[in-house]
C-alpha cells in the first residue's frame, strides 16, 4: 500500500439484486477472459478480488493497476443494474496520463504527465483514494493541482495535496554531467543516454544545481531494471562496473 506504486490486488464486496444474478455472472464470465478475476457469490453478496501487475508510480503504464481495474469493473456493473454510482463513475476516469481528468501534458525533457491510483477505499457511499501524480518539468505543480481541484469540485468530490515537490532540471550540456556521462562511456563502452527521470532522488537537495547518477541498462531488468516490482534486483557483473564507474567518475569531478 503505497501511493508511488502501481497496485497489484484489490478487493470489492457488493450487493446483488436477485433478478440481476444471472446477468452479472454472465458479464464477469467475459470479464474474467480479458483480465485475472475470481469472484463468488454468497446469498446476495458477490465477492470480487482483481489482480494486476506491480510497477513503479512514476511509470503506470509499465503495470495493470488493480485499483483502476476493479472501478471500470465496478461502473460496469452498475451499468448492467440500471443504475449509476457518481463516485464509482468519476473516479474510474483517473486514468495514467490524466487525459479524462483534463490535466494531461508533456514536453520533450520530461515526456507525458503520470497518474498512478496508488491506494483506495470506498465504502456505503463515501471514499477515498491516494494518487501519485509527476509533472513535466516545465509545467507549474501549482497548476495542475489547480485544475484538478476544480474537476473534483464539480463531481462532487474534494481534492486535497498532501506533498507537492518542485521538480529539478539540469541540462545535458552541463560541464558535469558531461562528466558523469564520460565516465560510464570509458567503462562500458557504450553511448552514455542521459534520461529524465520521474521519480524523486536525492538531486532535489542539490536544487539544480546536481543530478542522480546510478547507471542502468534500462534494456536489461538484471542491470538495474524493474524499479520497485517484483523481484527487483541487479547483477554482480553490474556492481563491479559501478564501482569502477563512480571511482572514474569521482576523479573526473575532482580533476
Amino acid at each position: 500500500r503505497a501511493f508511488n506504486i502501481v497496485p497489484d490486488l484489490c478487493r470489492a464486496v457488493v450487493s446483488v439484486r436477485d433478478d440481476l444474478s444471472g446477468c452479472v455472472k454472465k458479464y464477469l464470465a467475459e470479464a474474467e477472459k480479458e483480465q485475472p478475476l475470481e469472484y463468488s457469490f454468497t446469498k446476495n453478496k458477490l465477492s470480487l478480488e482483481f489482480r494486476g501487475v506491480s510497477a513503479h508510480g512514476s511509470e503506470p503504464d509499465e503495470g495493470k493497476n488493480a485499483v483502476t481495474g476493479m472501478l471500470t469493473l465496478l461502473a460496469g456493473l452498475y451499468r448492467l443494474a440500471g443504475e449509476e454510482n457518481s463516485y464509482i463513475a468519476f473516479a474510474s476516469k483517473f486514468d495514467t496520463k490524466g487525459q479524462k481528468l483534463q490535466i494531461a501534458c508533456a514536453d520533450k525533457i520530461s515526456g507525458d504527465l503520470s497518474l498512478n491510483v496508488g491506494i483506495g477505499e470506498y465504502r456505503q457511499g463515501e471514499g477515498w483514494f491516494g494518487v501519485d501524480i509527476r509533472v513535466p518539468v516545465t509545467y507549474a505543480v501549482e497548476d495542475i493541482c489547480k485544475s484538478l481541484s476544480e474537476t473534483c469540485a464539480q463531481a462532487g468530490a474534494e481534492f486535497t495535496v498532501d506533498k507537492a515537490d518542485k521538480s529539478t532540471y539540469v541540462p545535458e550540456s552541463d560541464e558535469y554531467v558531461q562528466k558523469l556521462a564520460g565516465a560510464y562511456e570509458a567503462v562500458t563502452g557504450k553511448k552514455a543516454r542521459l534520461l529524465a527521470c520521474k521519480g524523486a532522488t536525492y538531486a532535489k537537495c542539490f536544487e539544480n544545481r546536481g543530478v542522480a547518477f546510478g547507471p542502468i541498462d534500462d534494456t536489461d531488468p538484471a542491470m538495474g531494471g524493474g524499479l520497485h516490482g517484483a523481484d527487483e534486483c541487479i547483477c554482480i557483473g553490474a556492481l563491479t562496473d559501478l564501482a569502477e564507474i563512480y571511482a572514474l567518475a569521482l576523479c573526473r569531478l575532482l580533476d
